[in-house]
């Protein structure tokens, strides 16, 4: 019995798992931000198709494609649909239709060719997805359709085209284009893959007991304006001032799932001391909020150093701090690093002194 109740506990873990970095991941893609919301509520539930007879012919369309062009012969020899109707069915003109009636009925093996070449394009398509997918299998970075194209180019057989071979990513196995996303060399070793997964799940464990969690971390301001982009009006310089901060000012602040937010300011390097100085203050001030908290509240700290030294262990057992590290290269798990992103894109110089250059 007390078996079977570890595998169901451990199976509810690896679900729940699973779900949050769904539901991570989402949330980094802006599933959940205002203007995406406001989006999906505006959509209509059902989009009513437009009538044949009220379509109109585009005045820059692509080619028709083979099954396009099958089903205009099929729609007029088989079907027995006037030629005109076809063609605002399909968005072309009559001639276009007309076309491919004269070919249809001068030359008898006309539908075989078509099929031929659908035939010949199925088989193209599904040799693309076979080596896309064989280089995702073994983890190649497919950085532009060429590279695909030189690769089966190379092989000999029928010429395939960059076009197609996006058209097979995006449709037939959902890929996108977008931006890389450098990460340390060591953030996804093995190692570290467990680690993380072994917090998460240490995680979710404190999270079923309605735990409060409190993120603590720090980074430091060296300049007054991190600003890197603006839009520059002509003639002028893309120039703004910037006040240099020496000795660099350090920040450490603490961020609860309750809203509260604790800062503290220093114009010095975060070592140990200030570390342990912060943590002092920031226990006097939770005992004065809520004497209970080290039963309910769980500090959440990364895998700094000095959070690991023999001084820091010693004051965490000294003042009972119930903390839990990070795993490694866990950003996203982190709150208070989203606050220093915010600061190291803005401008916090308060004089808006002008550089003097124009």
């Amino acid at each position: 019995m007390a078996l079977n109740h570890d595998k169901a506990l451990a199976h509810g873990l690896e679900r729940d798992l699973h779900e949050v970095s769904r539901l991570a991941q989402r949330v980094r893609r802006g599933d959940y931000n205002a203007g995406a919301l406001r989006k999906e509520q505006l959509k209509p539930d059902f989009m009513e198709p437009v009538p044949a007879g009220a379509r109109r012919r585009m005045k820059k369309r692509a080619p028709l494609s083979v099954h396009e062009r099958i089903s205009i012969v099929h729609q007029v020899l088989v079907g027995l649909e006037k030629q005109a109707d076809v063609a605002k069915d399909h968005r072309v003109s009559p001639r276009v239709v007309a076309a491919l009636m004269h070919k249809a009925k001068r030359n008898p093996s006309f539908m075989r060719e078509i099929m031929a070449k659908v035939d010949a394009k199925e088989e193209q398509r599904e040799l693309i997805k076979k080596a896309v997918e064989v280089k995702n299998d073994f983890g190649y970075i497919i950085d532009s359709a060429q590279a695909v194209v030189a690769d089966l180019n190379a092989q000999g057989g029928e010429q395939v085209t960059a076009g197609t071979v996006r058209s097979v990513m995006r449709e037939e196995l959902g890929m996108r284009f977008r931006k890389i996303k450098t990460v340390s060399l060591h953030s996804n070793s093995e190692k570290n893959l467990v680690l993380r997964q072994r917090w998460a799940l240490e995680f979710l464990a404190q999270a079923r007991k309605k735990k409060v969690f409190l993120n603590v971390d720090e980074t430091w301001l060296g300049m007054s304006d991190f600003r890197r982009m603006k839009w520059q009006v002509p003639g002028t310089t893309n120039s703004v001032a910037k006040l240099e901060v020496a000795p660099r000012v350090t920040m450490i602040l603490g961020l609860d799932t309750l809203g509260n937010v604790y800062a503290a300011l220093a114009q010095a390097n975060s070592n140990s001391q200030m570390m342990e100085l912060f943590f002092r203050s920031l226990a006097a001030r939770l005992d004065a909020q809520r004497p209970s908290w080290r039963r309910d509240t769980v500090i959440v700290v990364d895998g700094a150093k000095y959070h690991q030294s023999k001084d820091f262990l010693a004051v965490a057992a000294e003042l009972q701090l119930p903390y839990m590290l990070l795993g490694p290269h866990s950003y996203d798990a982190a709150p208070c690093e989203l606050v220093f992103a915010h600061f190291k894109r803005a401008d916090v110089n308060p004089r808006h002194e002008p550089t003097g250059k124009r």
